[in-house]
């Protein structure tokens, strides 16, 4: 071990000490003075920068949790938005029967994808309309939600199944609570999800 080099606080005389007599009291043999040596250095590991970087406190996670809400919170509103105030394009032709009928039946005369009218309703209004407005209204939304991502309206069968989806979902979300809620606002949130399985 090397020697602790120090000078003599009382006489400034320049003292050597070996590294084992740290922490200890001396005597200086110069003016004898007592002499409290330092503490040995003890190496402690040094900690990585991620441990020593404090735990959040519950405000910043607090702050996180709300602006991250608040983000998607405004995306819904924005998609309601545009849901609500992008036209509806026409549904793609419904393939030919494969045999001709002698005289129109009324499903002929009205299709399943027509006739949808709670665009604009709440949840309450539509838990209380027919299974086919609900499906008809459905099948808007999903031609709007193609529209919106600048795709053509795919085959009707295809859009079928996920009106009866969007449908489905829409009437699953409603509750007592939320029945003044906008059938928009709710379709909002359930397209987006809905759009990962059109991909």
């Amino acid at each position: 071990m090397s020697d602790f080099k120090f000078n003599c606080p009382h006489c400034e005389q320049s003292l050597e000490a070996p590294e084992e007599m740290l922490g200890q009291t001396i005597e200086c043999p110069s003016c004898n003075g007592s002499i409290l040596l330092p503490k040995p250095k003890v190496d402690l590991p040094v900690k990585s920068h991620t441990l020593m970087q404090e735990k959040p406190s519950i405000t910043q996670k607090n702050k996180r949790a709300l602006i991250w809400f608040s983000g998607v919170m405004v995306g819904i509103v924005v998609l309601a938005v545009v849901v609500w105030n992008t036209p509806v394009t026409e549904h793609p032709p419904t393939p030919a029967p494969s045999r001709p009928s002698a005289k129109p039946t009324s499903l002929e005369t009205k299709k399943w994808y027509q006739g949808g009218t709670l665009h604009t309703s709440t949840m309450g209004e539509w838990s209380q309309a027919s299974y086919a407005n609900r499906l008809a209204t459905s099948s808007d939304f999903v031609c709007k939600m193609y529209q919106m991502e600048g795709k053509s309206v795919p085959p009707v069968d295809r859009i079928k199944s996920l009106a009866k989806t969007l449908e489905r979902e829409i009437s699953a979300a409603y509750t007592q609570e939320g029945a003044n809620l906008q059938v928009s606002e709710v379709v909002a949130v359930l397209l987006v999800y809905m759009q990962q399985s059109v991909k």
